[in-house]
């Protein structure tokens, strides 16, 4: 399942450098380099490995026009004959349902993506929106954790031996190995916080100072 963040205006402002001063704006072609790069990629390899392939859409279902121009665009992309499935979003528990329905998550900046991660679920992480736009802007993988460039289910950078080497590790890794993969990032890059219990503890202590 690919986390869209997809956008569709026709000018994307104050997005790049985390100076705010060196921002610009940036064209919807521009924008969306990375979707361009990878999802012709993630496409063949779900054909070629016999995976279903479904979009975790931006667009809300109740939005008719955004949701067939986000649809329409991903249709262009997948250009070989696969049978893929589109999901609008509707409402965040059915979105964490459909998440937790596929067996592997792939992602690029969705902040959904790291909560997929909290969930447990094996993640694919091509965080190679900043590298497109040689920008800082903080969407490499774990902001602000400094981590390498490329990790057993990341990259930062539009490497595609290593982008396929991250799918064959999160479409066939068992639960257990995956959770051992991820228990050094657990807290750092994303944790689950059943019930928002830390949040909560530290109200109340502000609260009962």
């Amino acid at each position: 399942l690919f986390i869209s963040n997809f956008v569709y205006q026709d000018l994307y402002f104050n997005f790049g450098d985390r100076n705010y001063l060196k921002r610009k704006s940036y064209s919807f072609d521009e924008y969306h380099q990375s979707e361009n790069q990878l999802i012709p990629i993630v496409a063949k390899y779900c054909k070629e490995n016999n995976l279903e392939f479904g979009i975790c859409a931006k667009s809300n279902i109740f939005d008719n026009e955004a949701t067939k121009i986000e649809h329409d665009y991903y249709k262009s992309l997948i250009s070989i004959d696969l049978k893929w499935s589109f999901f609008p979003s509707e409402n965040t528990i059915k979105t964490f349902n459909l998440i937790d329905e596929f067996s592997a998550i792939i992602f690029i900046d969705s902040y959904l993506g790291y909560e997929a991660m909290a969930r447990k679920k094996p993640v694919a992480a091509i965080t190679i929106r900043d590298e497109a736009f040689k920008v800082e802007s903080g969407r490499n993988f774990g902001f602000p954790e400094k981590l390498m460039n490329q990790g057993l289910f990341w990259t930062n950078s539009f490497d595609i031996n290593h982008i396929v080497k991250i799918m064959d590790f999160v479409t066939n890794v068992s639960q257990n190995d995956w959770e051992k993969a991820y228990k050094e990032y657990h807290g750092k890059v994303a944790g689950y916080d059943f019930n928002n219990k830390q949040l909560f503890d530290l109200i109340n202590k502000k609260i009962n100072k």
